[in-house]
């Protein structure tokens, strides 16, 4: 075997091990089992309704990057804060709710 094929050889496996590795990656993109049971104390189904209209993955990953949901998949409570006094307003059933807050209700009744 010459060393242009070993090369091509090397480099085609290299290549089909990272594009399986983002695949596996973006197949495993799930909510974590531990944070639904940090949530548990947020499920109102007063907001049943807003939450039929959401998924549970689309909400983790809005409020991961939003940083109420830390790496290490737990809430941010000080985020969540400074979140409040910058968010839009949303008006539910007559009340005013930050975004992160519908957000937030919604994601509990989900996970």
């Amino acid at each position: 075997m010459d060393r242009r094929t070993l090369l091509l050889g090397l480099g085609s496996s290299a290549l089909w091990f990272s594009v399986s590795g983002c695949v596996r990656q973006a197949v495993s993109t799930r909510m974590p089992a531990t944070l639904p049971v940090q949530l548990a104390a947020l499920a109102d189904p007063h907001f049943q309704a807003h939450a039929a209209d959401c998924s549970a993955e689309t909400l983790y990953f809005a409020l991961v990057n939003k940083g109420v949901i830390t790496p290490g998949n737990t809430l941010d409570l000080n985020q969540v804060r400074i979140l409040a006094q910058r968010d839009p307003l949303v008006i539910y059933k007559g009340f005013y709710y930050s975004e992160t807050e519908m957000e937030l209700y919604a994601l509990a009744l989900l996970g």
